[in-house]
C-alpha cells in the first residue's frame, strides 16, 4: 500500500487540509500539541473507523465547526498500481457514521464499497492486514513503538507472516 494524498475536514483541530505523500521517507514534524498523531492517526480511522481513533467518535469532528458541517477524510492509497479513494464522515447530531471505497478505471469512478463493515472488510483484504496487524507492523500510537514486542509468539508470527 502507497499513500497518495490525504483530505480531511473538521477532523480533530484541522479546518481543512491537504497532503500530498511523495516517494520516499515522510516526517512530520513540529511542536506539542499541534495535531502530528491526529494526522497519522487520520490515516488509521480513515482505513479501519472508529476503532483506530483514540477517543470516542463525539471528539473526532472540529468542535468550532458550524452545524451541518460534517466531519471527513478521504485517503487515496494506490496497491497494486491501482488508485482507491477511501471517504469516511461523520455527520449529524447523531454522530452517524459513514465509509465508502471508490476506484478510477479509465476516467471513470466507481464504487466498490459502501458502509462500515464492508468498507472495512474491503481494505483488509485489500491491503492484505487486519487492524491488529496495522497497528503493530506500519503504525504505532503514541507511547507504542513495542507493541509488537507484548504479543504473546504465536500472535507475533502470525502478524509476521501478514506482513
Amino acid at each position: 500500500m502507497k499513500l497518495i494524498d490525504l483530505k480531511l475536514t473538521n477532523y480533530r483541530k484541522f479546518k481543512d487540509i491537504e497532503l500530498d505523500f511523495s516517494d520516499g521517507l515522510i516526517g512530520i514534524v513540529g511542536p506539542n500539541g499541534i495535531g502530528k498523531s491526529s494526522l497519522v492517526e487520520a490515516i488509521a480511522w480513515t482505513i479501519f473507523g472508529k476503532d483506530a481513533a483514540r477517543t470516542d467518535k463525539q471528539l473526532i469532528p472540529r468542535q468550532n465547526r458550524q452545524k451541518g458541517e460534517a466531519c471527513q477524510s478521504i485517503l487515496t492509497i494506490a496497491v497494486d498500481d491501482k488508485e482507491y479513494q477511501i471517504v469516511r464522515q461523520i455527520t449529524g447530531a447523531n454522530y452517524t457514521s459513514k465509509a465508502a471505497v471508490f476506484t478510477k478505471a479509465n476516467g471513470v469512478k466507481e464504487q466498490v464499497a459502501k458502509g462500515i463493515v464492508p468498507t472495512e472488510k474491503f481494505l483488509t483484504n485489500l491491503i492484505g492486514l487486519d487492524k491488529n496487524s496495522f497497528f503493530t507492523s506500519f503504525y504505532a500510537k503514541q507511547q507504542e513503538l513495542n507493541a509488537l514486542s507484548y504479543k504473546q509468539p504465536a500472535e507475533r508470527k502470525n502478524i509476521i507472516f501478514k506482513m
